[in-house]
Parts: structure tokens; sequence; C-alpha cells
């Protein structure tokens, strides 16, 4: 879906600050991603049954059983100018654990990351420190839970200063400015990792759908 166009069933659209690096809206299916769908009846493909605009949207399935995590993960190169940001379209179910929202950016050392998870039990937004750490954000934001609802989650880091700079989450600012990332070893060759997933409490079947992956460059 082109910027600018209208956002039908969202209950709310990220601010766009900074330039377009890389963007997919599934339509094209699900080649751009590594793929892993977990536990018995866990799926992973792309569908038109629930959109924001008469698209496609990746389709999440956790099934039952180990692990309880499905995931997706486009691998690329760090956009070079400024803070860069990855914001994406989401919908959250009584039975996800947790939906999370993740950079990983690996310079053949070690991979710094940034990491976001949203709890819907708790109706909280949390980020992981540089000790590993979940620590809530204020205040607290029940999204409504349906596959037709999309909720939009997005996340502005500074490569550079090894920090996270703000988040969103629907029409909710939070200012995470000075706050240090976490990191590993990590000693691959030189890539940046978006990374999309759901936590399940294994015992259900759980849908989900993603929908406008969007990672920017120049944030301010």
């Amino acid at each position: 879906m082109p910027h600018g166009a209208p956002d039908f069933g969202i209950r709310g659209t990220a601010e766009l600050r900074g330039e377009t690096a890389w963007m997919d809206d599934f339509s094209t299916g699900m080649s751009a991603w590594n793929r892993t769908a977990g536990g018995v009846g866990g799926l992973i493909e792309a569908s038109p049954t629930h959109t924001l605009s008469k698209g496609y949207a990746a389709h999440i399935v956790v099934g039952t059983g180990l692990p309880g995590y499905s995931h997706i993960e486009h691998y690329m190169q760090r956009p070079k100018l400024g803070l860069y940001g990855v914001e994406a379209s989401f919908t959250i179910h009584a039975n996800h654990d947790y939906f999370m929202l993740c950079f990983y950016h690996s310079d053949g050392v070690r991979r710094q990351e940034w990491m976001l998870d949203y709890f819907p039990a708790l109706a909280q937004l949390f980020y992981v420190d540089h000790l590993g750490v979940r620590v809530e954000l204020l205040p607290v934001f029940d999204l409504y839970q349906d596959w037709d609802t999309f909720h939009t989650l997005k996340l502005v880091v500074d490569p550079d200063k090894l920090e996270y700079c703000w988040c969103t989450l629907d029409d909710v600012v939070y200012d995470l400015s000075g706050i240090a990332n976490g990191s590993t070893a990590d000693a691959s060759t030189p890539h940046m990792t978006v990374h999309i997933g759901y936590v399940t409490d294994q015992a259900n079947v759980v849908h989900a759908y993603v929908e406008d992956v969007i990672v920017t460059q120049k944030e301010l």
C-alpha cells in the first residue's frame, strides 16, 4: 500500500517522519522473509482475507505445543542516513502472550538489539534494555483484539550512539531517548534484521496478521 493511502480498519497510524528505505505490503508473497512457524498447526503465508485495504497481509499462526512461537525475519543492509526506524501494522489476540517487533544490527563483531514487546493481558508495551531486562512503558494501552483491527507499532533507534530514540503504539508516543540497547557476540557478515513474531501459551492455535512493514531512515 503506498504512503498517503487511507488505512481502512486501522485504529491508529504511526507518524511517518523519515524517508522510506524499504517496505513490504506482502502483495508479492513471503519471498522477502525468512519464516519460522512454530508448534502443531503453525503456519506463515501471504493472505488476502484480513487486510487493511483489500490487499495482502502476512498470516502468522502459532500452533500448539513447543516452541509456542512463530516469526518472520527480513535481512537487508543497514540504512546509512541518520536515525532509522521500523513500523508494522498488526492484529492481536487474547491468546497471544506477546507480539514482538525488533531491529538487529550485526557489524561482524557484535549484534546490536532493539526490541519491543506488547503483552495484551497486561495492556502494556515493554522495551528490552542493555541487560536483557524488559522495562514497562507507561501509560498502559489496551488494544482492541480481533483479526480485522490493525494496530501500528513503530520503533526508531540511533545506530551510532547504540540507543533507543522513541516509539509509537497507535497514537501514543513513548520517549526512549538515551536508553542503551543490548548486544551479543556475532561474527556473521554485516547486515540488519527486521524481526516480527508472536508468542503464545502453547495451548491454542492462534492466528494473527501483519501488514505494511516499513523501514525508514533520516528520522527525527
